[in-house]
């Protein structure tokens, strides 16, 4: 389990940083199963989240947030916390819903 809260605008600023720093903790990555990422300003959900294949639960609830992408690569999510975020229309979540 990960909580990071620090006025994070980018998920790459967290995840692609710190996979590229320590390459040794890549295996820790892959194997994170619950990252909560609330309460920051994080405005998109960009390819940096497919370094966590194995990521079951994800909190982005009160972020910056108006479109969801990258989530098809998370075969093992099973809750997502997009509560409190900029979205105008979820139309598309169902595509997203339910795929393994």
């Amino acid at each position: 389990h990960l909580s990071i809260s620090a006025d994070i605008q980018e998920l790459q600023d967290v995840l692609v940083w710190a996979h590229e720093d320590n390459e040794q903790d890549t295996a820790s990555w892959n194997n994170l199963k619950t990252l909560n990422l609330s309460h920051n300003a994080i405005e998109s959900m960009d390819s940096s989240l497919q370094i966590l294949i194995q990521l079951e639960t994800l909190d982005l609830s009160y972020n910056q947030l108006t479109a969801i992408n990258n989530v098809a690569g998370l075969p093992y999510l099973r809750y997502l916390d997009i509560s409190h975020n900029r979205f105008s229309s979820l139309d598309s979540l169902h595509l997203f819903a339910g795929k393994r």
